[in-house]
């Protein structure tokens, strides 16, 4: 069996080969002549959001945006281009299940070239909902100005970016990218596998916990917080801090030390990434 599927790539990739080789020598070869016309994409719903406590978005292969309402209304904006295959595979979905909105964008497997580049846009009115759960493998997502109970964000290969966002408690799970926050408040847990993390805020008021494995962690602060417990462990990172700690302890690839009573906790732990904590 492996034998007959590897004859079969070869000779997939020969027919590519060939394909591009009769195409550079006619003067004809381009993207286009590979993936095929690229063909629209601009599917939208919009509905009164005052029902609405729970947002829930799943999306495969697509950058994912939640900006604010301009309207009060709830809108969601699917978008983009794609070959012919490409298109026909995206399946784009809106649902509301009693106080909840379910938004999901799946792709069926196996389409080759698809060539499909795609954005997931969603307005939210302004008001706290019970919970925010944005879920996407392969795609960006960007969160600005919105408020929860509950923040929950999972992306399998993308970055993040949450700016002027508010919740009593965010949780950030990436496996592979970047993680970046400005202006975020409330209780926040942030984990990524192979990528940075870096936070940007006024002060820290709520228990801090990050996880890299991998990646450096950058903290930045407007001020110096009046009641930290810094904690940060590394398998091989350097801990630096421009800040003055009581009780410092600085190992090679530790730190600690708190400010005030120490009452809330900044716990830093990686594998081999570096940590900085710093006031601007």
């Amino acid at each position: 069996m492996k034998k007959v599927l590897l004859t079969a790539g070869l000779v997939f990739a020969a027919g590519l080969v060939g394909f591009a080789a009769t195409s550079l020598t006619s003067g004809g070869f381009s993207v286009q002549s590979v993936m095929g016309r690229q063909h629209s994409i601009d599917k939208q719903k919009h509905m009164d959001g005052r029902d609405i406590q729970r947002i829930q978005v799943a999306a495969e292969g697509t950058d994912v945006t939640i900006v604010p309402s301009k309207d009060g209304q709830i809108a969601v904006h699917f978008y983009g281009t794609g070959n012919e295959a490409g298109v026909k595979s995206v399946h784009f979905g809106v649902e509301q299940k009693g106080n909840e909105l379910v938004v999901a964008v799946k792709t069926d497997d196996f389409t080759f070239l698809k060539n499909l580049q795609t954005n997931l846009e969603i307005a939210l009115p302004k008001k706290q909902y019970e919970r925010l759960l944005l879920r996407t493998s392969s795609g960006d997502i960007e969160v600005s100005g919105a408020q929860a109970k509950n923040l929950d964000i999972q992306t399998s290969s993308g970055d993040m970016r949450i700016t002027d966002t508010a919740a009593e408690k965010t949780s950030l799970q990436a496996s592979s990218g970047d993680i970046s926050s400005v202006g975020l408040q409330g209780q926040l847990h942030a984990n990524t596998s192979s990528g940075d993390v870096k936070l940007q805020a006024a002060d820290i008021v709520q228990q801090v916990g990050i996880e890299t494995s991998s990646g450096d962690v950058t903290i930045e602060l407007e001020k110096e917080p009046a009641s930290l417990a810094l904690e940060f462990e590394s398998s091989s990172g350097d801990g630096r801090t421009d800040m003055k700690l009581e009780g410092e302890e600085k190992g090679k690839h530790s730190l600690r030390g708190k400010t005030g009573t120490g009452e809330y906790k900044l716990q830093v732990e990686t594998s081999s990434g570096d940590f900085q904590l710093r006031v601007k």
